[in-house]
């Protein structure tokens, strides 16, 4: 999405979809100390015109925790210790 911030500039911005990672052999791992684990909603490219078209119950159907077979996990070497917010979010209001 595109929008104008409060100086003019153009701001690229996006949504990422998250649900509850209690349980989940990989993600419940991420969190960062005293926050509730959360994940990514993964749909399958099939399920794109059923969420965006779909009803409650379909899009409740969807929202199924992906397996963790497929996913993979490790560390990365250079790392930051501590998450750092990209400088473009000082231009937004706090909204939480």
């Amino acid at each position: 999405n595109e929008w104008t911030g409060p100086a003019g500039e153009t701001v690229l911005s996006f949504s990422v979809l998250t649900q509850t990672a209690d349980g989940h052999e990989l993600f419940r791992h991420l969190a960062l100390p005293g926050q509730a684990p959360r994940m990514p909603v993964m749909l399958p490219a099939t399920a794109l015109l059923l969420w965006l078209d779909g009803g409650l119950k379909d899009a409740e159907r969807l929202l199924q925790r992906p397996p963790t077979e497929p996913l993979k996990a490790g560390s990365e070497a250079g790392a930051a210790a501590t998450p750092r917010e990209p400088a473009s979010w000082s231009v937004l209001p706090d909204m939480f």
